[in-house]
């Protein structure tokens, strides 16, 4: 988009008769101007059509029961892993190893049946009342050089975020049902590539639990009342 406005604006300026002056020299030989336009339709794009980060997928299926994202920052680099399970006892886990500033990166998924004997343990989370009754601030990306942070999903209830930046620690029914799925037996499916037209910069803990596709943008909780992000 920068190229494409800096592009235009330089063939527009070449375009100038040299009797139209700046400063006493022709403005058609000058490039800066075409640069500051590009970097301005950059800073207009990137929010409207670029942020925050998503994802393209299909949203018209059953919704998980419980998603929940573990994200550790440590400078540039970020390592994440994502859990979710449905009410039909399935399951999927993806990891992502990835940095600032790089547009392309591999994506490992695992996915399966939950076994029968585990299904209980794996089912308490998503319908536990303590965890549906906490509240807490809005799921935001991490900034500081080294953060974690935990964000859970829950059917029908706010997003919950728990991060070092608020100063938060998930309750540990969080973590031990991110460790019991992550260690289930399932079949591996081959990285696939991401390519972030951001770098990294538009990254949204939100978007990356799949509530922000283009066609979900809102959902409806068991009490009739529509919640947007």
């Amino acid at each position: 988009m920068a190229l494409i406005a800096t592009s235009i604006s330089c063939s527009a300026l070449r375009l100038l008769p040299a009797s139209v002056l700046r400063r006493n020299a022709p403005l058609s030989r000058r490039t800066w101007p075409a640069i500051a336009v590009g970097i301005l339709a950059l800073a207009v794009w990137l929010p409207h059509s670029a942020m925050p980060w998503m994802l393209p997928g299909i949203v018209d299926g059953i919704s998980p029961e419980l998603c929940v994202l573990h994200v550790e920052k440590r400078g540039l680099r970020f390592r994440e892993i994502s859990v979710k399970a449905a009410r039909d006892g399935r399951f999927s886990v993806s990891r992502y190893d990835r940095r600032l500033f790089q547009y392309r990166f591999q994506t490992p998924l695992k996915y399966g049946v939950v076994p029968q004997i585990t299904h209980v343990q794996a089912d308490d989370p998503a319908h536990s009342l303590a965890l549906r009754s906490l509240h807490t601030a809005p799921p935001i990306a991490l900034r500081s050089w080294n953060a974690e942070g935990w964000y859970v999903a829950l059917a029908g209830s706010p997003l919950l975020a728990f991060t070092s930046e608020y100063g938060t620690t998930p309750p540990r029914e969080v973590r031990d049902i991110l460790e019991l799925i992550e260690t289930l037996p399932g079949i591996e499916q081959l990285s696939f590539a991401v390519q972030d037209v951001c770098l990294g910069f538009c990254y949204d803990p939100v978007a990356a639990l799949g509530f922000r596709f283009s066609n979900q943008r809102c959902h409806t909780l068991p009490s009739g009342k529509t919640q947007c992000f």
